[in-house]
């Protein structure tokens, strides 16, 4: 879900810069509830799936060998990996398209003014940051897919302990990075963006200034 709610963003900005002024009618806060909602009964309604094909087998939780696990490999790889993550690159190409498209609009017009120039640095720091989280989040997606698809292909063929072992760690460490997915929005802002920073720097300076004055009037 996590990921779905980045695309739904990248789709938003997607929208908020096209040229078309119906598709800039969508980008707003009551279509964007809407659709959010939609998706979400979705994704809950679907994955119910999950609580027919998963069972217990060798005192282990995994998919019934045969159909159960090829419909449990389709539905991760497209609607978790493929839909959200490629749906996020593609919003971001259309997004980087619309952003050139309007910069050549602005660079024709003779009355450029500084509001101009914030907006257009405004634009392009969020587009690099689009592009940079949805490239690592695409790769941080296809080892986790790779290895789960691996587990679940492979979970009724007999290993060795050593073997077992083996893959064991690299679940876990595919694991842990797929879960970095979810944490390196804001590393990655700080990292990309002067604009996130300055923001972030004010914020944290003004809540300091609030937290030293409720303590004096303490």
């Amino acid at each position: 879900m996590a990921s779905t709610c980045l695309f739904l963003s990248t789709f938003d900005r997607c929208l908020s810069t096209s040229r078309n002024v119906h598709w800039r009618q969508f980008s707003s806060m009551s279509f964007a509830k809407r659709l959010l909602i939609l998706i979400m009964l979705f994704l809950l309604i679907s994955s119910v799936i999950c609580l027919i094909v998963y069972n217990l087998y060798n005192g282990i939780c995994t998919t019934t060998p045969g159909f159960g696990t090829i419909i449990v490999i389709v539905y991760g790889n497209v609607f978790i990996s493929l839909i959200p993550h490629g749906g996020m690159f593609i919003c971001s190409i259309v997004t980087w398209i619309h952003l050139r498209q309007m910069r050549n609009r602005v660079d024709t017009n003779s009355g450029i003014n500084n509001l101009t120039i914030l907006v257009q640095r405004t634009n392009r720091q969020l587009l690099i940051l689009i592009f940079t989280q949805a490239f690592l989040a695409i790769i941080l997606e296809v080892q986790r897919d790779i290895s789960a698809t691996y587990s679940l292909i492979t979970s009724s063929v007999k290993k060795s302990v050593e073997q077992q072992q083996i893959e064991y760690f690299l679940l876990q460490l595919s694991i842990i990075l797929y879960y970095i997915k979810f944490a390196m929005p804001f590393y990655v802002n700080c990292a990309f963006s002067t604009l996130f920073r300055k923001t972030f720097r004010t914020s944290m300076k003004s809540l300091i200034s609030r937290c030293f004055h409720l303590c004096q009037n303490n």
